[in-house]
């Protein structure tokens, strides 16, 4: 075990790809999400296994702040969601109520 990430809280780095597709049909530019993210380019375009919980946050703060409608847009994304569509994030959502 790395001591370097002891404490760290990481997630999977599918979430990336499916909320860079989604600002993108929103017409929000990857660079407008990866404002203080840490992330290039290259990581969004392939992202690692696992990206630590201050990255997708951040993303997601970017993006939330940059939707013209968020609440309706946060509702569409929900919808967007499914298990064909992004990998290993589809056990997690089929597990979820």
């Amino acid at each position: 075990m790395n001591n370097n990430n002891v404490g760290l809280t990481l997630a999977s780095g599918d979430y990336l790809p499916v909320v860079r597709d989604f600002a993108l049909s929103r017409g929000i530019q990857p660079s407008e999400l990866l404002e203080g993210s840490e992330l290039s380019a290259a990581d969004f375009i392939q992202p690692p296994e696992l990206v630590s919980n201050f990255i997708v946050n951040r993303v997601g703060q970017n993006l939330y702040a940059k939707l013209k409608q968020p609440i309706a847009d946060a509702v569409y994304y929900g919808l967007q969601v499914r298990p064909s569509s992004h990998g290993a994030l589809g056990v997690a959502i089929q597990t979820s109520a």
